[in-house]
């Protein structure tokens, strides 16, 4: 199968099982057709005009069937204004809610280097300009170029960390720390990042230069400068949309929740919510960034992969392993914030395998 070089010879490989495959296909196929027709019609009639319709991409490339059927698909949505086929998956579910919740958000975007737009990550069939504007119209949000809010703004920053050149897996970085971009534009990166801090802008990064995992030059600095305790949200699981998905729909709902009349008003709300953020930047750390591109390769190489379904007894003693881990990485990341509260880790392999893992940040019992 992977030295076909055509369709044709990729089907007289296997046919039975193609037949069987593009069968399965024409099925989901017919099950969009009849939900973006009932949904259309819906749209017509509903005066209200509630609701969404988001129809995700998972896990796509530039080529391939599931982009021909999403392209016959989008042409039956020229009319409907609350329906729209983009790249997203897991993160969609988050975008929706802070749509429902917000209404409306405004978020300023900053990017890493001129250019950055037109990356395509590993997993994406779009650049990220386009995964952008899609996410954007799930959340509902008015995207304003960098500057344009002003420097005292309450306009979030989402600041994008995009790959240069092309996206690679975030375990195939050397240990050294090895540069993601050339200089000068690591230095004018790290510049935009410490004028922002300092005018006392809502800072989310969403780090897209790796897939499954952040990058080891950047989340080094952020540590070492101190600025980790100083930015609003953090983001790099999985695949780039996952990332960027998240970082969108965090920035939106804690903007919309700082505004509300019962926080703005009440120091104790503020608090309540600061510390909210807190736990959230070190869960996003610690799984994104800690288990994501150090812990989880080596694991899995020991087990034979992030996959491989464990038995109970692999299970706790992985589970131990990882609590170990993670407990040294939470106390070097709050040695960072001046309020040194007593924190503590749960850990868990929810689906009996490496590739996902289950993160609490809690309140040390006393």
């Amino acid at each position: 199968v992977l030295a076909a070089r055509n369709w044709s010879g990729l089907y007289q490989l296997a046919p039975a099982f193609w037949q069987q495959y593009l069968r399965f296909r024409r099925r989901k196929d017919k099950v969009n057709g009849l939900l973006v027709e009932a949904w259309t019609k819906r749209a017509q009639t509903d005066e209200s005009g509630g609701g969404f319709l988001a129809l995700c991409l998972d896990d796509s490339k530039t080529t391939g069937l599931n982009l021909w059927e999403a392209k016959f698909l989008q042409e039956r949505l020229k009319k409907c204004s609350s329906a729209s086929i983009g790249v997203g998956t897991d993160e969609t579910a988050m975008l929706l809610l802070a749509r429902a919740v917000c209404g409306s958000s405004r978020l300023e975007i900053v990017w890493s280097y001129a250019g950055a737009e037109e990356q395509i990550g590993r997993y994406e069939g779009k650049n990220l300009a386009q995964v952008l504007a899609s996410q954007a119209q799930w959340l509902k949000a008015v995207l304003l170029p960098e500057g344009q809010s002003g420097p005292g703004s309450i306009v979030p920053q989402i600041f994008i960390y995009a790959p240069w050149q092309s996206q690679r897996e975030a375990c195939s970085q050397a240990e050294s720390e090895e540069a993601d971009l050339p200089e000068p534009l690591w230095s004018a990166w790290q510049r935009k990042v410490i004028a922002s801090l300092a005018c006392g802008r809502q800072v989310y990064i969403a780090d897209l230069a790796y897939a499954n995992g952040g990058s080891r030059k950047l989340v080094s600095w952020l540590i070492k400068s101190g600025a980790v305790a100083k930015i609003a949200g953090y983001s790099a699981w999985n695949t780039l949309g996952n990332s960027l998905g998240t970082v969108l729909a965090w920035a939106a709902l804690a903007s919309w929740r700082r505004a509300c009349p019962e926080c703005a008003e009440s120091k104790a709300e503020q608090a309540r919510l600061a510390e909210q953020q807190r736990r959230f930047l070190l869960e996003r750390l610690l799984d994104d960034y800690f288990y994501q591109t150090l812990i989880r390769p080596q694991l899995s190489a020991r087990v034979g992969g992030a996959f491989v379904l464990l038995d109970k007894e692999q299970q706790g003693a992985l589970e131990s392993e990882i609590l170990a881990q993670e407990t040294i990485y939470l106390a070097k990341l709050l040695q960072a914030w001046p309020n040194k509260s007593s924190l503590s880790l749960k850990v868990a392999l929810p689906w009996r395998r490496l590739f996902e893992v289950r993160l609490e940040v809690t309140e040390e019992s006393s």
